[in-house]
């Protein structure tokens, strides 16, 4: 079974700059993205610690995260209420894939796991982050649905 790591912090931790969190056997997605590092960070991303400074870092490795409701895996455990979770396209029906994010960019401060959790008890149409979306673009981040590219089928 493969399990995540590589958490984030402004500490300096190899996990931090360490490329195989991103690519190896225990990498989630590293079979499904060619081991293409870029994608888990925006190119605008250059905030570092003090300490991550002063060694000559020039940036972390990630700061994109994962919709925690989405896909399998550790979901909040504990809650007196059951939480919702999709694990295929199919279970995304309300709110629909055009509706539902997988991918954000974090805000530097909150980045830590490879999630980014909506608290699941504030679900009245709105939600709750409890982890922050990065506002690195005027205020706003990077943000992927699940419906992904349109097709056109093709004509017999």
């Amino acid at each position: 079974m493969k399990v995540a790591w590589g958490v984030i912090s402004w500490s300096t931790t190899s996990d931090n700059t360490n490329v195989l969190c991103l690519t190896d056997d225990n990498a989630l997605l590293g079979s499904y993205t060619a081991k293409s590092i870029g994608i888990y960070a925006c190119p605008s991303l250059n905030y570092l610690s003090p300490l991550q400074n002063s060694r000559g870092w020039s940036r972390r490795i990630r700061g994109v995260a994962m919709n925690g409701a989405v896909g399998g895996g550790r979901k909040y455990t504990g809650l007196p209420f059951t939480v919702w979770a999709a694990t295929k396209t199919s279970d995304l029906n309300l709110p629909g894939p055009s509706e539902s994010w997988v991918f954000i960019d974090e805000h530097p401060d909150s980045i830590d796991d490879t999630i980014l959790y909506v608290n699941p008890g504030a679900t009245n149409g709105t939600g709750q982050f409890t982890e922050l979306p990065s506002g690195e673009h005027g205020g706003a981040c990077g943000i992927a649905f699940a419906d992904g590219p349109r097709r056109t089928p093709r004509k017999p």
